[in-house]
């Protein structure tokens, strides 16, 4: 198949939200060679290779915060928890008990330039740092191909790999088999709705005015 390079033209709530409608767990992605980590970003790896503790593909959260209770499970004291960690939501979460956390951060946009040269998720790599009782941790970028050069950079920067904490990013094209009608279908109905405002608008418009 030829390399395809499009998700930038979509917005990253457009791609989110299709991947939340698609994906209720990770199963549809979790054995497929789409994880490029940090040291070797060439060679694409399965997220079942990168966490083997997980016997199966666990649950994929969708903007999920963090509760104090879990912050305590994960190793981080209640008053870090209360002024540092509190407002977290990450764009998607895949946990394993206390065995295993991953954090994905979805981006998109047609100016990768701007969008990680100071990136915000600097907190949420803090987070998985801090986390001690967890044994398999994970920060990964959903990105589009448009983004890799500047995303390669800013993971080397912000977010570089430890012997427990992994970092790097999967392509969305690489996930269009699974997403992609959902994206069509998204997509469609907000151009419906734009569509009918549009008319609205236009009619309103032809009113006379007093």
């Amino acid at each position: 198949m030829a390399e395809i390079e499009f998700a930038h033209h979509f917005p990253e709530w457009v791609l989110s939200s299709s991947l939340h409608q698609a994906c209720k767990d990770a199963s549809e992605f979790w054995n497929l060679r789409i994880v490029h980590s940090v040291g070797k970003p060439e060679n694409p790896k399965t997220f079942s290779s990168l966490f083997p503790s997980l016997t199966k593909a666990p649950m994929l959260y969708f903007e999920k915060p963090f509760k104090k209770e879990e912050a305590e499970i994960y190793g981080i004291p209640e008053i870090t928890y209360e002024r540092i960690f509190w407002g977290l939501r990450p764009d998607f979460v895949i946990n394993d008990g206390d065995r295993s956390l991953i954090l994905l951060e979805a981006k998109s946009g047609d100016k990768p330039e701007k969008i990680y040269a100071f990136p915000k998720e600097r907190s949420y790599y803090e987070f998985l740092r801090q986390c001690n009782k967890i044994t398999k941790k994970g920060f990964y970028y959903v990105i589009p191909k448009a983004h890799v050069g500047f995303c390669k950079i800013c993971l080397a920067e912000y977010f570089p790999e430890k012997p427990n904490l992994h970092s790097g990013f999967v392509c969305w094209e690489d996930l269009l088999s699974i997403i992609g009608n959902e994206i069509t279908r998204t997509v469609s109905d907000q151009v419906l709705k734009e569509m009918d405002g549009l008319k609205k608008l236009r009619e309103w418009q032809k009113k006379p005015t007093d």
